[in-house]
């Protein structure tokens, strides 16, 4: 439980920083970005992995890379739910790809 309270909260000002550095999202406050990487998290959980198997094609294709565009357009499901968060499709690709830098950083730094 401690684990999942930190990437939320890591996530969330993850989510705040990123919103400083790409045009195209906007976020109205920490609680915004809390709910949103909650709904995100969420998501990825539950739609992400069957998403990802129907596109299996196309990430072989792509090498992978199509992953980012389901990413994205989870992102931007997020911000169509999440009050006081929006961002636009584009946005969203970017925004997922420093999301994962962030997250694999994050995961790196708790296993030690």
């Amino acid at each position: 439980m401690n684990d999942f309270l930190i990437r939320l909260l890591s996530n969330a000002l993850a989510l705040l920083l990123i919103d400083q550095l790409v045009e195209g999202m906007k976020l109205q406050g920490f609680l915004s970005a809390l709910g949103a990487a909650f709904l995100w998290g969420l998501i990825n959980s539950v739609l992400r992995p069957f998403l990802n198997l129907l596109a299996a094609p196309i990430n072989f294709l792509t090498l992978g890379l199509f992953t980012f565009v389901i990413n994205g357009a989870l992102l931007y499901i997020v911000s169509q739910i999440v009050r006081g968060f929006a961002i636009s499709f584009g946005a969203a690709i970017v925004v997922t790809i420093l999301l994962s830098i962030f997250s694999t950083i994050v995961n790196l730094l708790l296993k030690k």
